[in-house]
């Protein structure tokens, strides 16, 4: 599994703290928490049990497995989580002084096998464990399950003060390491149909490999298990709905009145199935960052880029795959508006990552956009990204662009930005940020060096820096 420096950061911390010894761990299939705790498990010591869906004796057996894995047992020692609990408090004042881990994965099927055991289990850890070495790791796919069990307000192990870990996406600086590619805009392709997911990222590979065969390799030769279809199936009964909401997002479309008309649908259904998929973080709702409480610029879009290509390229050629085994040809600009949408992703990921080393003459405290609607016209007007923070003790904006194309940036597009940021209002120094995959043109890069507030960055020092790292 690709490198978790944050995940890996955040575990040490809570095997280190001395508060609390259980830790919930979220996040969708895909971001590679399986691998990584059981990898965590063997640097360390302890078991790791992934549930499964059954009924309370057969579980509490097939967790007695996984602690006795090297002798036998007898039926009294799996009659009840107690009783495993103590074996475990056993099994850890047995080894080194080292945490000693139990995990429980799929921890939501562990929880369902028996109404009684989510609560069992908390109490036979605060009873048993505080105060020991033994540390306490429960993990899962089904988000809203998770949320259920363990991070609702009445859940038994709110009281157990828990260290809270969400395994997010690698970054594009984190992902980038491990393409094999010699064009700067292939790095941004194979960033965007992983998504950054870890599994997908690791199914890709490090080997040299074409776009046509990327996508056959983590879409296509044999069924993904990480697609947001897969996702749903954890949480969700009605996937036909869903996937037709999926996909109208996939297609750029944003505005909920928009929507409900495509899905034929009224409102008050679809924005239901909107905050569903939100809480399985496969959709996002956004807001003009200046103007949070304003419902009539409220927009949605995929959260995850990797979903994008998904709907957008990959479900609507699956009949011709199947007929044909090979992929339609996707035409030009609607690839180019994918990438476009990726390399944006990826310039929000730089800006934030250079405020937070301090490695810009401001601070940012949020990182989102700004938009204009003309309804009469149905066009939008806005920035890629809008940035709000401190330039010492003044407030302070940053106003980007992300231009992906062939053609360089020219002097005309640093007017345009400039000219754009009068229509929002807010007070205090303005800096102007243009990201662009082909590079600046002399005439540009003259008058950028010559204005302290313009910061010119290009994709091919993006990937020098993310490398170098």
């Amino acid at each position: 599994m690709k490198t978790r420096s944050d995940e890996k950061n955040r575990i040490t911390e809570f095997l280190n703290d001395l508060s609390t010894n259980v830790c919930i761990c979220t996040g969708r299939l895909g971001m590679g928490k399986s691998v990584f705790l059981k990898n965590l498990v063997k640097e360390y010591q302890g078991v790791y049990f992934r549930a499964y869906p059954t009924t309370d004796t057969m579980e509490l057996k097939l967790l007695c497995t996984s602690i006795f894995v090297d002798g036998e047992y007898t039926e009294d020692e799996y009659s009840s989580i107690q009783v495993l609990m103590e074996k475990i408090k056993l099994k850890a004042d047995e080894g080194d002084k080292r945490p000693y881990l139990l995990v429980i994965d799929n921890y939501p099927d562990f929880a369902k096998a028996d109404s009684s055991f989510n609560k069992e289990f908390a109490e036979s850890c605060k009873v048993l464990f505080t105060g020991t070495n033994v540390k306490v790791i429960i993990a899962g796919d089904s988000m809203l399950n998770m949320h259920k069990f363990c991070l609702d307000r009445t859940s038994p192990w709110m009281k157990l003060n828990p260290y809270i870990i969400t395994f997010e996406k690698l970054s594009f600086l984190e992902a980038v390491k491990y393409f094999n590619v010699e064009e700067e805009s292939d790095s941004i392709f194979m960033y965007g149909i992983t998504g950054g997911l870890p599994v997908l990222v690791d199914k890709l590979g490090e080997e040299s490999i074409s776009r046509q065969e990327a996508v056959k390799k983590l879409y296509l030769d044999k069924a993904t298990d990480s697609n947001p279809e897969e996702t749903m199936k954890k949480d969700l009964r009605e996937p036909a709905y869903y996937n037709r909401m999926m996909s109208v997002l996939a297609d750029g479309v944003q505005r909920v009145n928009e929507i409900a008309e495509i899905v034929n649908k009224p409102k008050d259904i679809v924005v239901p199935y909107l905050k569903s998929l939100m809480r399985l973080s496969l959709v996002k709702k956004e807001t003009p960052i200046t103007e949070k409480n304003n419902r009539r610029k409220t927009r949605y879009s995929l959260c995850n880029t990797a979903d994008v290509f998904w709907y957008k390229f990959i479900v609507p050629a699956l009949p011709f795959y199947e007929m044909t085994g090979e992929l339609p040809d996707i035409a030009e600009d609607d690839m180019e508006a994918f990438e476009r949408e990726v390399f944006t992703e990826v310039c929000k990921e730089y800006l934030m990552e250079k405020s937070k080393n301090g490695s810009l003459p401001f601070v940012l405290d949020e990182v989102g956009n700004w938009w204009e609607n003309n309804d009469e016209e149905h066009t939008t007007v806005g920035f890629d990204i809008v940035g709000l923070g401190k330039n010492e003790d003044e407030d302070a904006s940053v106003f980007c662009e992300c231009y992906y194309s062939k053609k360089q940036v020219e002097i005309q597009e640093l007017k345009e930005l400039i000219e754009l940021t009068k229509k929002v209002r807010r007070m205090g120094d303005n800096f102007y940020m243009v990201f662009s995959a082909a590079g600046f043109s002399d005439h540009a890069l003259t008058v950028a060096s010559a204005i302290k507030n313009i910061i010119l960055v290009d994709l091919k020092t993006v990937i020098k820096e993310a490398k170098e790292k």
